[in-house]
């Protein structure tokens, strides 16, 4: 990207711009529409290229002959601030995330004890393995959108949406069928601010044993005769 904004008098004008990245999942997230890529970090990545006609391409970095000489090659002075450098910030989930400091204890504790997220965790902090066979059975259904996955203080991340450890998941259904919205709009509220696996099919299962959306719940009409 730092090539294409430095160089945009040079390739605005160019058709086609091949690009050869040593990590494959950014190219899973330029193929992704705008509204659908992960926020923040792509979604202004997305907006910047949108000038530009991309043909990203994945290569080993094996097969890089010219990134690996040139990492090596690198100038002896201090750094000094760009535009660029300054367009940089940290993005951190967990001070825009609607949650209060007990609560996000709470989350942490279920995430550290939960086995299956910690396999999780360590497939998104050591570094996802490059097919499907060699991940561990706890995170394949995970895999095709490995690269909107973060994990912060803890705590793991879906885009904006945190990861609920299974300890809290029936309190998190309770908290958001209190007001007995029913299936969609329960799964409306829940697909805001939270995900796990499989969420749908829990929400369903669960609002249909709730005894008081049964009691409620509008009747079949008679057809008429």
């Amino acid at each position: 990207m730092f090539s294409l904004v430095r160089g945009s008098i040079r390739t605005c004008m160019v058709e086609m711009w091949c690009m050869l990245k040593q990590i494959s999942p950014l190219k899973l997230s330029l193929r992704n529409d705008l509204g659908s890529a992960p926020k923040r970090p792509c979604q202004r990545m997305l907006l910047r290229l949108q000038r530009h006609k991309l043909d990203v391409k994945y290569q080993k970095g094996s097969l890089m002959l010219m990134s690996d000489p040139l990492s090596r090659a690198y100038l002896n002075e201090p750094p000094t601030e760009t535009e660029y450098c300054n367009e940089l910030q940290e993005i951190v989930l967990v001070v825009d995330f609607p949650i209060s400091e007990a609560r996000s204890k709470e989350f942490k504790d279920g995430t550290a004890s939960d086995d299956s997220l910690q396999i999780f965790m360590s497939a998104v902090l050591e570094g996802w393995l490059s097919t499907l066979d060699e991940v561990p059975v706890q995170v394949k259904p995970h895999f095709q959108f490995r690269d909107e996955i973060t994990a912060q203080n803890g705590l793991l991340f879906k885009g904006e949406r945190l990861i609920v450890p299974a300890k809290l998941r029936k309190e998190m259904m309770e908290r958001i069928h209190s007001s007995h919205l029913g299936i969609e709009g329960c799964l409306r509220r829940a697909r805001e601010v939270f995900y796990w696996l499989p969420m749908n099919a829990e929400f369903k299962d669960f609002i249909l044993k709730c005894d008081i959306c049964n009691l409620y719940k509008p009747a079949q009409p008679r057809e008429p005769l």
